[in-house]
């Protein structure tokens, strides 16, 4: 049983995406971040499509609304359950879509369209997570679109620090449910900063702060080509590194591109704010090194640490703070004030929810990468 799986089955079942009745806007919302990718509404129609990690089928649901026969992997019971009533609530046929409780169960020779594996392969471990990208290669033909959603430490440092503040929040306090209320009051402003956020606050705490599986090692995009060799980079969203070929650029490669160029535009991650821009690879490689650092410090057990303002997490942000002022007022603001706040023993319910510039920090978080198989 992997961590995600056993954190769910332990709070008693999954946590829905809310649509707030409005259909329309999932499939706007879907429609527009595969078209980022590359690929537009229309390749859906008649498309074989696998959906690894489904959850409750609410992104299987715009793929089949597309016109796609959908193949799931989900392994959480409960959530197979609503995917199918959730189905038949918009008249799917059931023979438009078929459900597998572990990746293995697919016989190689199936081959699909597109295989999607979002927001989940970060949060396996790493034996499981190589595992099915193994098994995703042993699924593809030639020509088919590989959809990975991921987070690195750069895209997820704000939450790890978000992370950090919750675990000195709800040290004294060991019943699940309270920690929610205590988190949710203290993170409910911030979670308003963030525009387009249709989740429930209770919901965010118990997946980003809350959930064990956010400890594991990140799995980010330079990682994901060099599993998949013998694919190529079509489409990075956030666009980070320019695709500059034109028709003439026969020999041109945006893989090899975009391996050698992503070190100079990773801190872009770090700030959904940040306008484009180069960075010195030497200093986001320094800046790569602290992120992990501190994601390393946050999954330690609270209770075991010096609680001051001179234990590890405090020298590494202030670290960070020091080395890194060239990435402007943004994110100097926010973590001065976190910084501030661990310096003067300040952290509280209440100094949380009204950080000034913190709470208005968010990163980049998941991003999506399309490869082709050639």
């Amino acid at each position: 049983m992997n961590l995600l799986l056993e954190f769910y089955n332990k709070i008693g079942g999954v946590l829905d995406p809310k649509m707030k009745n409005d259909v329309d806007l999932h499939l706007f919302r879907r429609a527009r971040l595969y078209d980022m990718l590359g690929i537009p509404s229309r390749f859906f129609n008649g498309a074989n499509v696998l959906d690894i990690g489904s959850g409750s089928g609410y992104n299987a649901l715009a793929f089949l609304l597309f016109g796609a026969k959908v193949h799931m992997v989900e392994p959480n019971q409960q959530a197979q359950k609503k995917a199918v009533e959730l189905f038949a609530s918009f008249n799917i046929q059931q023979d438009q879509f078929a459900i597998y409780s572990d990746v293995e169960d697919i016989k190689n020779e199936n081959k699909y369209d597109l295989i999607c594996a979002e927001a989940m392969l970060y949060l396996l471990e790493v034996p499981l997570r190589n595992l099915i990208m193994d098994k995703i290669k042993a699924l593809s033909k030639k020509d088919t679109l590989v959809v990975i959603g991921t987070m690195c430490e750069f895209s997820y440092f704000y939450e790890d620090i978000r992370r950090y503040l919750g675990k000195i929040l709800v040290a004294n306090e060991c019943d699940f449910k309270k920690q929610v209320v205590l988190l949710s009051e203290a993170f409910d402003s911030h979670l308003k900063e963030l525009k387009y956020a249709v989740r429930p606050i209770e919901d965010w705490v118990i997946d980003n702060i809350l959930n064990p599986a956010n400890e594991l090692e990140r799995l980010d995009l330079l990682k994901i080509i060099d599993r998949f060799g013998g694919y190529e980079v079509r489409h990075v969203s956030p666009e980070l590194v320019p695709n500059l070929s034109w028709y003439k650029d026969m020999d041109y490669c945006h893989t090899n591109i975009v391996k050698e160029e992503f070190s100079s535009v990773r801190h872009l991650l770090l700030d959904a704010r940040f306008k484009y821009s180069i960075r010195s690879k030497i200093k986001n490689q320094e800046l790569a090194q602290q992120l992990s650092d501190f994601q390393n410090l946050v999954c330690q057990n609270y209770e075991t640490e010096e609680r001051s303002c001179g234990d590890g997490h405090y020298k590494v942000l202030k670290n960070i703070l020091n080395d890194h002022k060239d990435l402007g007022s943004d994110f100097v603001g926010a973590l001065s004030e976190v910084v501030s706040l661990l310096e003067k023993n300040n952290v509280n319910v209440h100094s949380v929810s009204t950080a000034k510039y913190f709470k208005k920090a968010w990163g980049r978080g998941l991003y999506y990468v399309c490869l082709r198989k050639m």
